[in-house]
């Protein structure tokens, strides 16, 4: 039986209903997997997304975990990725991350921390790293960074927007053991988030061997973790199977987020070696996806605060 006191993840997760959600032009440079719209859908993609971000909040819901949703705003087409913006951790930190592109560094107005805390969670630290941002200096949250809490251990791709003189600041304050690598896409260039060609869970990690320049520069620290190896290709890479998520219900029980498009590109025994250790909640964002070049996990910022009182069960 697993030890679920021992699982890496959360049943408070944030969301942000995706109200302006659009192609951004600002990240698509950096972004291989942004598809723009074209001209006849332009006018139906923001309500295409509300209508997947809905469902997947009402499965996550239905399944026993707490969704805390705060609404986008216009001109804030990548806000339904908040996992960039910030991180929050056990001992009451908050960290906040510096973005390259301009639009995204305005996600900030939406004021997530004080949303948080008016919900009963408590905020006793905080790592400000957006001073970077001055410099052209970035790391994008747990899409930049994969964590794994109990081990004090992150792993970072290094790319235009993940540079590796933030994230020694970043490691240097949170005592994590950074393990920073080089990767490339089909094109040859850096994939832009490490979380679609990786995810770490509690027993399990999904990892591109293919796409990481020296795996074997990083294969001991996920050896290290004992948890069941699932190789995926780069051709599932785009397709978003690295862009996955282990979160938790109420009792404990494990569930791991995952797209339809992913899932649907995996195959059989990748499918059942993944469910010996959670149960998949699988959900159908292509638009979110094919249009913000992000996916399931992307959509999920894990609460991991302590709470001064007892929580509001409403979204």
């Amino acid at each position: 039986m697993m030890k679920t006191d021992l699982l890496l993840s959360t049943n408070h997760l944030f969301m942000v209903d995706p109200v302006g959600f659009g192609f951004n032009f600002e990240t698509a440079e950096s972004n291989a997997f942004q598809q723009a719209p074209s001209f006849q859908e332009i006018h139906e993609i923001e309500l295409l997304a509300r209508k997947e971000f809905d469902s997947y909040a009402n499965l996550l819901t239905k399944n026993g975990m707490t969704v805390h949703t705060l609404i986008g705003q216009n001109g804030l087409p990548d806000a339904v990725f908040p996992n960039n913006l910030f991180s929050t951790h056990a001992d009451g930190t908050w960290i906040q991350y510096p973005m390259m592109a301009l639009n995204r560094q305005s996600e900030r107005q939406l004021q997530p921390a004080e949303f948080l805390m008016k919900k009963g969670f408590e905020i006793s630290s905080t790592l400000d790293l957006t001073h970077w941002e001055t410099q052209n200096a970035f790391l994008e949250g747990t899409g930049s960074l994969i964590l794994h809490p109990h081990e004090k251990t992150a792993w970072m791709a290094i790319s235009p927007r993940a540079h590796l003189n933030v994230a020694q600041e970043w490691s240097e304050k949170t005592g994590y053991q950074l393990h920073s690598f080089c990767t490339h896409d089909q094109s040859g260039k850096p994939v832009y988030h490490t979380n679609v060609i990786m995810a770490v869970g509690s027993h399990w990690h999904f990892i591109c061997e293919e796409m990481i320049i020296s795996y074997s520069s990083i294969e001991d620290s996920l050896t290290k973790l004992n948890s069941h190896p699932i190789n995926i290709s780069m051709e599932q890479v785009y397709q978003f199977c690295g862009n996955v998520l282990e979160v938790k219900n109420e009792q404990g029980t494990p569930f791991g987020v995952i797209s339809k498009t992913a899932w649907n590109s995996l195959h059989h025994h990748q499918k059942r070696a993944w469910e010996k250790s959670v149960q998949p909640l699988i959900v159908d964002i292509s638009t979110i996806e094919r249009i913000g070049g992000g996916s399931a996990r992307c959509m999920l910022a894990e609460i991991f605060l302590p709470y001064k009182h007892s929580m509001s069960m409403t979204t």
